[in-house]
């Protein structure tokens, strides 16, 4: 497995509610034509940091491309209703797993 810094590109994209709480932070990673993206997904009950939403989301990117297959599928009514509460995520996309891989 790579070290962090030798990742062609990593891009973090932090979707917030209406109270700009950060509720799903987005990770691509680029590396050798594949590009692994991890979602965290905070409940609207909990108190989220941006800080542990980055580190979650990274990791499930690794894993996505270590694995190379998508893994951690959405499965919690939960997850489905901060994903809701969150505007801009009409324009990026369903998600039905948490780690999912990609070839560019």
């Amino acid at each position: 497995m790579k070290r962090y810094e030798e990742y062609e590109k990593i891009k973090y994209t932090i979707l917030r509610d209406s109270l700009r709480r950060p509720t799903v932070t987005i990770c691509e990673i680029a590396s050798n034509g594949c590009v692994g993206i991890g979602i965290a997904i905070r409940s609207i009950n909990d108190n989220p940091v941006e800080k542990i939403g980055k580190v979650k989301a990274r990791g499930r990117a690794i894993k996505a491309l270590v694995r190379r297959k998508e893994s951690l599928p959405i499965a919690r009514s939960e997850a489905f209703t901060s994903m809701s509460c969150v505007c801009p995520l009409a324009h990026i996309g369903p998600f039905y797993y948490k780690s999912i891989y990609q070839e560019v």
